[in-house]
Formats: structure tokens, C-alpha cells, sequence
């Protein structure tokens, strides 16, 4: 049956290959250690890369910003509060932007424009939700209040929830190209499909 789980690889093998990258302040470097994997752990490497992210980013405003007297911090409060909302509700929308898309590039029978489709509102997803917590970091600084840093993370990490490449995501986007009528195994096309800046 097409689009089945059967050839999903799990998180187990991203897991294995970039957890130093996970434990160290090297989240940025995590795809280069899937570089000859498949195209779905490539994918979750990335987004795993994203994730973890704020780390050391938390580490680095405490430093600086541990001995300043905070200021407008109601105001920067709000303004980090606004934007997660917003920020959780573009990721929302761009989820609901796969079978627009397919439609829009005529792309439902061809697997590579449907990979490729997938992989555009997943890092769409993943950029949206980064930037709550980019907001938290700007309200942390400008405020020199480093509590705030907190306040973006769990919007970031809400929208990361509604956009991550798990397998039920993965089955809830089959099911939209089963309505379709398209015969293409999801799991299978992100997985064999090339990214276009990379090679392989």
C-alpha cells in the first residue's frame, strides 16, 4: 500500500550520527554529520539542529546580561507574548500550505516536486518557530532583563511540535495526497529525493 510506514527509518539513525552535535554548542553543524544519509534524516537532522539551538544562545545572555538593571521589561513582555502567538499561528498556516502547493505546481504525481514540497513547509515551519524564541533573545537584550530569554521557548517549541517530520505527520501528509488521487509513497520520495543544495 502506498504511502505506508513500513520505510520510515525512525529517529533512531539521526539520533546516533549527530548527537555530539546535540551535547555540544554545535547545533549548526548537525547535517554535516548525515551527509551521505537519506533524505528524511537529513531532514529531522536539521530540524533536531534547530531545536537545540537555544542552548547555548541561553548560556550566553546570562553572561552578558547577569549584572545589568533590567528595564521596560512589562513592555518587552508583551511584545514577545504578541509575537509568539502570531509566530505559532504562521506555523499553523504554513502546514496547511502542502496541498495548496501541490496543486498550485501540479505536482501531485511527480515525487520529487512532492519531496521537495514536503522539505519547503517543514523548514518554513521550523523558521517560523525559531523566531519566538529570536524575539525572547531581543526582548532578553534589550530589556538586560535574561529571564526573558525563556519567554519565546515554549512558542518555539509549539511550533516545532505542529511542523516536526515525525512519522504521524508524515502519515496525516499521505493522507492528503491520497485525496488527491496521487500515488506517491511520501516516505519513500522525501527519503530518495536530492536536496537541491546539496548533493545527494
Amino acid at each position: 500500500m502506498a504511502g505506508s510506514a513500513v520505510g520510515d527509518p525512525g529517529w533512531r539513525p539521526v539520533l546516533r550520527r549527530i548527537w555530539p552535535a546535540l551535547v555540544l554548542p554545535l547545533h549548526f553543524l548537525a547535517h554535516f554529520f548525515v551527509r551521505d544519509a537519506d533524505g528524511l534524516t537529513k531532514l529531522r537532522a536539521h530540524f533536531l539542529g534547530f531545536a537545540f539551538a537555544p542552548l547555548p544562545i541561553v548560556s550566553v545572555v546570562y553572561f552578558i546580561a547577569a549584572d545589568f538593571e533590567p528595564r521596560g521589561v512589562a513592555v518587552w513582555t508583551a511584545a514577545t507574548i504578541a509575537v509568539g502567538f502570531l509566530e505559532v499561528g504562521l506555523v499553523v498556516w504554513s502546514q496547511r500550505r502542502f496541498t495548496p502547493l501541490l496543486r498550485e505546481r501540479e505536482a501531485t504525481a511527480d515525487p520529487g516536486k512532492v519531496a521537495d514540497t514536503y522539505r519547503r513547509i517543514t523548514m518554513l515551519g521550523i523558521a517560523l518557530a525559531s523566531a519566538s524564541f529570536l524575539i525572547g533573545f531581543v526582548a532578553a537584550m534589550s530589556s538586560e532583563s535574561a529571564g526573558l530569554i525563556w519567554l519565546g521557548l515554549p512558542f518555539m517549541a509549539t511550533g516545532l511540535a505542529l511542523c516536526a517530520p515525525t512519522a504521524g505527520n508524515l502519515a496525516r501528509r499521505q493522507e492528503e495526497l491520497r485525496v488527491l488521487g496521487s500515488p506517491v509513497d511520501l516516505v519513500e520520495a522525501v527519503k530518495t529525493t536530492p536536496w537541491r543544495w546539496q548533493n545527494g
